[in-house]
Order: structure tokens, then sequence, then C-alpha cells
């Protein structure tokens, strides 16, 4: 009976079988080294490598050294044959986990450290749009392999989307963010983000919500008795809370007697526990409400997603209700569309500046990190500047 032959691929080539090339000695005139070729485990690519021999010849002869070197060719021969490798021989196994592998423990770990929000960001961004593209056009990239080269292009791709130079920044400040913590957790040497440049920032395209505008919209919430929304907007215009800050307040935050609100860390925007002060006026419609009668875990504007109305609720409401409720009332006020919800905490922070309100308080009360930011927010557009300047010019 014969013997089983071994079937191996149809190839030519040893390193299509094996993956890699022999090593052989090489005496060349200048100087003699120890080559091979072996496949990159990553890209697959077929690379030489060549370790210098020379010491061996100058220290123990021609005949003496040629005898070494070959039982080290052997070794060298028969640690391939067993897998072996010389790339990232030295390195943590982590330079060759796969990009997939890796985006998913980075965002196992932000979960436990970011904002449900600001997650939502890294999942669009990283586990989705970055992961997507990699796939596509660099299916066996690693963190460790993705190059400046291909940083760049990355960018190039969601430049050529037609997106807003914001878009870009905060695409380009996450993936950063991502490739940082590789470096950190060694699944990469160096950021390839690092050096790109953030393109000029976009002026904000938002204008003071002027008091007949305000007073216009608080005469149609009382009409339709849309208590929710009145409270949505106090705060953001006199508390000066964040839109998506207002979403996550849970009754257990609120201190009607001490006219405060209690904006957690893991909520606030720079991760910063403050209180917000309350007006008379909201923590009257708060009373309304009952919410002092109903359970602390309950949201302070929360409700079904089948319904647009902000009442407490123990059902969190949907990211951007509060927004939607405000463009229905652009279309229905017919105000200006630059006349957008965040707008209002820009004219309540503006309105407090000059009331004489000192800086240092304003910046306190809105949360910001430096007095830079609360100066700067005092800028935007006031559509009523001509003609309030116009009564006060003096005579020539």
């Amino acid at each position: 009976m014969p013997s089983p032959k071994l079937k191996l691929p149809q190839s030519n080539n040893v390193s299509d079988l094996f993956g890699y090339m022999p090593a052989v000695l090489k005496e060349y005139a200048d100087y003699w080294c120890i080559e091979y070729y072996v496949k990159h485990p990553v890209t697959q690519e077929l690379i030489r490598q060549r370790e210098k021999v020379q010491s061996y010849k100058t220290r123990y002869g021609t005949r003496e050294a040629r005898k070494l070197l070959r039982v080290a060719v052997s070794r060298l021969n028969l640690k391939l044959s067993q897998g072996w490798t010389p790339f990232f021989v030295h390195e943590d196994g982590r330079l060759l986990e796969r990009m997939p592998a890796v985006i998913e423990k980075f965002l196992k770990e932000k979960q436990r450290d970011l904002r449900p929000n600001t997650m939502r960001s890294y999942n669009s961004m990283i586990g989705n749009e970055l992961l997507q593209w990699a796939k596509e056009n660099y299916p066996v990239v690693t963190a460790s392999t993705f190059t400046r080269n291909i940083a760049v292009r990355y960018m190039d791709f969601i430049a050529e989307k037609g997106t807003s130079n914001t878009s870009y920044n905060n695409t380009r400040k996450m993936v950063s963010a991502f490739f940082s913590w590789c470096v950190e957790k060694c699944y990469a040497k160096e950021n390839p983000f690092e050096h790109i440049k953030p393109k000029r920032k976009e002026q904000k395209r938002r204008i003071l919500v002027t008091a007949d505008v305000r007073n216009m919209i608080t005469e149609h919430l009382r009409r339709e008795n849309n208590i929710g929304m009145q409270i949505a907007l106090n705060l953001v215009y006199q508390s000066l809370v964040r839109p998506k800050e207002v979403n996550e307040i849970q009754l257990k935050n609120v201190f009607l007697d001490e006219k405060y609100i209690l904006i957690p860390a893991n909520v606030a925007k720079n991760h910063n526990e403050r209180k917000a002060t309350l007006s008379d006026t909201t923590i009257e419609l708060m009373r309304k409400l009952g919410i002092e009668k109903l359970p602390k875990e309950y949201y302070l504007l929360g409700g079904n997603s089948n319904k647009q109305s902000l009442l407490p609720h123990k059902i969190k409401s949907s990211t951007g209700r509060i927004g939607k409720n405000w463009a229905k009332l652009q279309e229905r006020l017919q105000f200006p569309k630059e006349m957008q919800l965040y707008s209002l905490r820009d004219t309540g922070i503006t309105d407090l500046l000059k009331s004489g309100v000192d800086n240092l308080t304003v910046m306190q009360h809105a949360d910001h990190h430096s007095l830079e930011m609360t100066t700067k927010y005092a800028k935007h557009i006031d559509t009523g500047l001509v003609q309030k300047v116009n009564k006060l010019l003096p005579d020539f």
C-alpha cells in the first residue's frame, strides 16, 4: 500500500508555503551577515532581515567563524520553522492586535468614565465610522501600523464628506484621543493624528434671544399650559444649565427651599459638580407640577418616547426633545433661526454681565473653565445694539 503523500498548496515560492525563506550565511567582500526573509505578521509582506556577523570572523578567524555561524543559521531556521518572527520580538504582543479588538476594549473602558452623550459620540466616530473605514481600506491594519500617512487619508475622507470645520475638528479630537489611549496601553508606539492640525473654527451662527421674543415664547407656553417647556427654558436662560444637562436632572437633585439644582459631576459637561441657582418663577412652576410629592428617582423633565411633553417621569426623555420643542416654537412663532436653543444660555450670560454681576461669579455660575470663555460668550450678536447705542450717542 503506497504511503500517503503530503498535499501542499500549488506555489513555486517557499515563502508562500511556510511564511519565510531560510537563513543563509552571506560572505560579502566588506562584511559577513546572516540573511533571511520572513512575512510581516500584519501586512503579510516578505521582509528581508540581515544580522551582521563580521565580528565572528575578526575574533575567531575565517574557518572557525564559519563553523560557529553554520550552527547559528541552523538554530535560526529551526526557530523560523516553528513560527518565530523577529517583528516585535522585544515588544508587548498588544502591538499585533487588530483594530476591531482594540476599539472594543477602548470603548468598554471609556464607558465607565464618560457621560452617555459623549459615549454615543465615541461609539459613532470610533466604533462605527473609523472602524468601518479601516476595514474597507486597510483590512489587516493594527493600531501600531496605523501610520501618519493613513491618518492623513482618513481625515481627507472626513473632509471630502462635506463636514463642517467643527465636525472635522471633533472627529480629529476623538480619533486622536483613541490613539493616545493606544499608546498608553501599549497597542501603538505613537499617535498618528498628533501632528494633524485642526481647521480654523467657524464663527458660531447664533444671535441673542431678545426680550420681545422671550416674552412672546412665555405667553405662548402659558396659553398652552406647557409648564415643562417653561421650566426647561428658564433653566437654560436663568440658571445657565446646558440643554443636555437639563435632560439628566433627577428630582433628588432639586432643592426648592434652598433655591438651587445640584448638577452632579457625571452630568456636568466639564465634570464639575455645581449648584445652579433657581429663580423664584422657576420654583413656582416646579411646585405646580407637584414634584415634592413624587419619587426622588424621577427625572424632572422626562416622559415617554411617544410624547413631546416634558413632565416629571420615571423614564428619562429622549435626547434632543427640548431642542425639537424649541424648533416647533420657532416655526410657529416665526422668530429667527439664528436664535437657537443654546442662544438662550448665551443671552443669560450676556444679560448677567450687563446687569453688573462680576465676571468671576458669572464664570462659576456658567461652569466655564476660564474668564476668557465667559467674556467670549458676551460677544454674540445683539440685534438691538444699534438702537440702544443710537439713543445714548452724545451730540457733537
